[in-house]
């Protein structure tokens, strides 16, 4: 029996050389899952500064992918249906994750989650009570809360030195909004020192 009767018997054959380098399989689906969802994790901060992180994660995994797409398609000769499946769930999981990026979507959904004990927050800083932290509110580490009604009528509530939400506390009249608007008078608040 020659090497090309072996290669198409199926199941029964001795794989050829190097194929674990013809498929895409579960390792390199959950690598793309787990690259999409420490993304949204990263993203759901309200700085940019995940896409440090983000980007140099997604080219690699990108250049593995298409390296082994071009491998796959220089030494299969015929493929499938589900094989063409298989390659393709890597770059939808890339567009899903753009899509939610650009949309905000993990940012608004942490933020939704912890708007409750922010709006607690927001009333014992206008209340005047003092601020006993660093704490956890909701799914954010709250470091320091600034009350600033006097001058931007709003309070910032801070998860670093430099980032946090702000909340408008008197919407009538003219406010400053220093990032990206979350509705009801809330918006992230992003502040670099000059």
């Amino acid at each position: 029996m020659n090497t090309s009767e072996l290669l198409h018997q199926g199941d029964q054959a001795t794989p050829p050389p190097g194929h674990a380098l013809l498929s895409v399989g579960l390792p390199t689906h959950f690598a793309f899952l787990a690259v999409m969802l420490c993304t949204c994790w990263l993203a759901s901060n309200p700085n940019d500064l995940y896409v440090l992180l983000a980007v140099p994660a997604w080219a690699l995994l990108g250049l593995y992918w298409f390296v082994r797409l071009i491998w796959y398609l220089t030494h299969r000769p015929r493929t499938t249906v589900s094989t063409l499946r298989s390659w393709c769930i890597g770059p939808v999981l890339f567009v899903l994750t753009i899509v939610l990026l650009f949309g905000h979507v993990p940012l608004r959904i942490r933020f939704e989650a912890s708007r409750p004990a922010f709006e607690r927050l927001v009333k014992d800083a206008h209340d005047g009570k003092p601020f006993n932290g660093p704490q956890w509110a909701g799914l954010y580490r709250v470091t320091s809360i600034v009350n600033n009604e006097d001058v931007t009528r709003s309070i910032s509530i801070l998860l670093d030195s430099h980032h946090g939400f702000q909340h408008v506390t008197q919407p009538k009249g003219q406010h400053f909004v220093f990032g990206y608007p979350l509705g009801e008078g809330w918006a992230t608040y992003s502040h670099w020192p000059t």
